[in-house]
């Protein structure tokens, strides 16, 4: 069901999902997908939990290589690994990116803290920069700033920047305000 909802809103959109149409696609009456979900909300809703899980996943697959690497090369291996992800589902991430009860969910909120860990890793300078006192906010914004970029970088660039451009340029702007000073 999750799979059918995935294709049916890259394909149609939030506004034009039903929940007959997924179950049609998913080859399910519709008696049996109100069993698991009362509604299209809940339905995208669970759909939007599993992709943040999938992408955090293959972002931490490669993050210990990101690590090894360290400072810009690090940096940009690690939006490499983000940039990848949001790709592969580009078009769903895309739909799911603009529902305004993204924010909501529980994955979304841990968001900041796996930014704020991961940056942690890649830059052991960043924590001790004075400028950067509340963790909490930067990793928040980090995350706002960074999600944003990377997908709509990844889903939505304009056709006249390629990939490389966008990263390089995100990459060059965080290394500014993570990496230490020469």
């Amino acid at each position: 069901m999750l799979d059918a909802t995935a294709r049916l809103l890259e394909t149609k959109g939030f506004a034009a999902l039903t929940t007959n149409h997924v179950a049609e696609l998913a080859g399910v009456s519709i008696g049996s997908l109100y069993e698991y979900f009362p509604d299209k909300e809940t339905l995208v809703a669970e759909l939007a939990r599993r992709a943040i899980r999938e992408i955090l996943v293959e972002v931490g697959d490669g993050l210990a290589e990101a690590v090894q690497l360290g400072g810009e090369q690090g940096l940009r291996r690690g939006i490499g690994l983000l940039f990848d992800a949001v790709e592969r589902r580009r078009g769903l991430v895309r739909e799911l990116w603009q529902l305004p009860y993204l924010a909501t969910l529980d994955e979304f909120k841990q968001l900041p803290k796996v930014t704020v860990a991961i940056t942690q890793k890649l830059s052991p300078a960043f924590a001790k920069r004075r400028a950067l006192r509340n963790l909490e906010a930067v990793s928040w914004l980090l995350t706002v700033m960074v999600g944003n970029a990377v997908v709509h970088g990844a889903a939505a660039r304009p056709r006249s920047l390629s990939r490389k451009d966008v990263e390089d340029t995100l990459a060059g702007m965080l290394g500014l305000l993570l990496l230490p000073t020469r």
